[in-house]
């Protein structure tokens, strides 16, 4: 029996996608986790519409860059966050060859993990506002809604978002699941 190597979490995946000597854009890139495990390449440009300090600060939505102006484009959990994860998509195939991402698989998360939890209720249990839990984050915030879910994907919802073009896994681990998405070269 053959043994299969699997990456040991979604950032493991997602370095293991790109080629770090390749243009880079990394939309949504909120506290660069993965960058800060991995390092920061020459050529990686952060993108969020929240300001980091370290960012382009603009919308997802609509990106200020040409067509296929990076090798690579990261969608690392950003596409339960926006309100048309559609066009976010279409524009991260715009500006690149080749985009890679992930969203949280929260159906099948540990019910420990599980946030399925409105806003409205969280601001009740922590006695706070959604601007003092956003805050927490220590980034200036610009859009408020972005940084909460405004939706939960499972494997049918998000293959139906990116169509044929793309190939999904399912990655678990420590009662976690996300499912990781690349699509071929868009041309």
């Amino acid at each position: 029996m053959a043994t299969r190597s699997y990456p040991s979490d979604r950032f493991e995946w997602l370095y293991s996608q790109i080629d770090t000597k390749k243009k880079i854009i990394d939309i949504g890139s909120g506290d660069c986790l993965l960058w800060r495990r991995y390092g920061f390449p020459p050529n990686l440009v952060l993108v969020d519409i929240n300001d980091w300090g370290n960012n382009i600060v603009a919308d997802a939505h609509n990106l200020p860059f040409k067509d296929k102006s990076f090798d690579y484009a990261i969608l690392a959990e950003i596409l339960e966050h926006v309100e048309n994860p559609k066009q976010v998509l279409k524009e991260a195939e715009r500006v690149s060859r080749i985009v890679v991402g992930t969203v949280p698989d929260e159906e099948n998360w540990l019910s420990l993990y599980r946030p399925f939890m409105p806003l409205w209720k969280l601001c009740i249990i922590e006695n706070k506002t959604p601007r003092q839990i956003a805050s927490q984050n220590k980034c200036r915030i610009h859009n408020l809604k972005s940084i909460f879910h405004r939706r939960h994907f499972n494997y049918e919802s998000l293959k139906n978002l990116l169509g044929e073009k793309y190939k999904i896994i399912r990655l678990q681990y420590e009662g976690w699941s996300f499912l990781c998405f690349k699509s071929s070269p868009l041309i």
